[in-house]
C-alpha cells in the first residue's frame, strides 16, 4: 500500500524525464504544424497527434482526480464505521448500567421514577 502512495526517486526522475520528451515532442509538432501552414501542407496528422497527447495528459488528470475521490470516500467511509461503532457500544453501556442500577435500585427499595411511571 506504502509503494502506491509513495514514490521511489529513481521514478520520479525518470516521469520528469518522460514529461521533459513529452513537451519537446508537444513544442516541435506544434512548429511543424505552422511549417505545413505555411508551406501550405495538409496539417490534418499533425494536428490528429497533437490532439490524441491533449486528451491522453486529459484522461490522466482525471484518472488522478478519480483515485484521490476514491481514497477520501473509502477515509470517510471508515471514519464513519468507527464512529457508528463507537456510539453503538456507548449506547449498549448505558442502557446496560441504566437496567442494573434499577434492579439494585429496586432490591434497595428505592423505585426509580421511570418504575413508578408505569404503576
Amino acid at each position: 500500500m506504502s509503494k502506491i502512495l509513495v514514490k521511489p526517486e529513481n521514478d520520479v526522475a525518470v516521469d520528469n524525464r518522460n514529461l521533459f520528451t513529452h513537451q519537446n515532442s508537444r513544442e516541435d509538432l506544434e512548429a511543424l504544424v505552422f511549417q505545413k501552414l505555411h508551406s501550405g501542407e495538409d496539417t490534418t496528422q499533425a494536428i490528429a497527434f497533437l490532439s490524441y497527447l491533449k486528451s491522453t495528459a486529459l484522461e490522466k488528470e482525471q484518472h488522478k482526480r478519480l483515485q484521490q475521490e476514491v481514497q477520501e470516500k473509502s477515509v470517510f467511509n471508515s471514519l464513519q464505521r468507527v464512529m457508528i461503532t463507537a456510539f453503538a457500544i456507548l449506547g449498549m453501556i448505558a442502557f446496560f448500567d441504566r437496567v442494573f442500577n434499577a434492579q439494585e435500585l429496586s432490591k434497595a427499595g428505592v423505585t426509580p421514577p421511570i418504575v413508578e411511571r408505569q404503576r
